[in-house]
């Protein structure tokens, strides 16, 4: 019997995803210019959780400014998370990596490059990745005027987020379609995912299915944008649905 079948599951597949799988697809602007594009992929397997992030400039900005970023996250038996960030950004480059292992609050951090590692601990069990942090939010009740909070290990130490509700928000979208939202401000104390200057600003939809339809962040370059272009859902024993919103008047 492996170590992690002994113990049941701290963290179940449902915290983070209400569905089998989630393809969600971006399109990056900065100057009013689309510049790149996102894809984000969250899947359900076998009860394990599975999101990745791709982030990729187009010809027009990696001329200045190359990015091609790649996050991967796994929930291991509930009671592990893997997770993978490799970047480049600019001149920036970074590989590395980290193990939650939540039972003994403890990290195994390492970087490819530097080949440095480092075992490390955490107050809580209730540790998250970035990633499954942002899953997780997109599943409690937000209220405008309420904060969250999130607790998470990232740019290789751990910290608290206050994730602050500001407003519902009625947005515009590729295809002239609008989305009524709630607009929320993770008070970020680390890089985060990517190389930011400024702050992160999400656009949530303001459903149960709280898909981020905006992201809005500052790089060294100037602000860059990222819009909704597709989502595709699949439900367990169920074929795929797209999922967007309509456009209005």
């Amino acid at each position: 019997m492996s170590a992690h079948a002994k113990n049941p599951p701290l963290r179940t597949a449902g915290e983070f995803l209400a569905t089998e799988r989630e393809k969600l697809t971006y399109q990056i602007s900065m100057f009013g210019l689309p510049v790149g594009g996102a894809e984000l992929e969250a899947k359900n397997e076998r009860g394990e959780v599975r999101i990745t992030l791709k982030v990729t400039t187009n010809a027009l900005l990696s001329s200045l400014y190359p990015v091609d970023d790649f996050v991967e996250t796994r929930h291991i038996g509930g009671n592990f998370i893997v997770t993978k960030i490799r970047q480049q950004e600019g001149s920036f480059r970074s590989n590395r990596g980290f193990t939650l292992f939540l039972r003994d609050k403890k990290v195994f951090w390492h970087d490819l490059l530097s080949h440095k590692s480092s075992n490390e601990t955490v107050p809580t069990s209730d540790v998250l990745d970035l990633l499954s942090g942002f899953y997780f939010l997109r599943g409690k009740p937000l209220k405008v005027g309420t904060p969250e909070l999130l607790q998470v290990y990232d740019s290789d130490r751990y910290t608290e987020i206050p994730v602050e509700v500001l407003r519902r928000e009625q947005v515009s979208l590729p295809g002239f379609r609008k989305a009524d939202t709630l607009v929320i401000k993770p008070q970020l104390k680390t890089d985060g995912i990517f190389k930011r200057t400024g702050d992160v600003t999400i656009w949530l939809t303001d459903d149960d299915f709280r898909a981020p339809v905006k992201v809005e962040t500052q790089i060294p370059l100037g602000t860059v944008t990222a819009e909704l272009l597709s989502a595709e859902t699949e439900k367990a024993k169920a074929a795929p649905t797209a999922s967007l919103p309509e456009a209005r008047e």
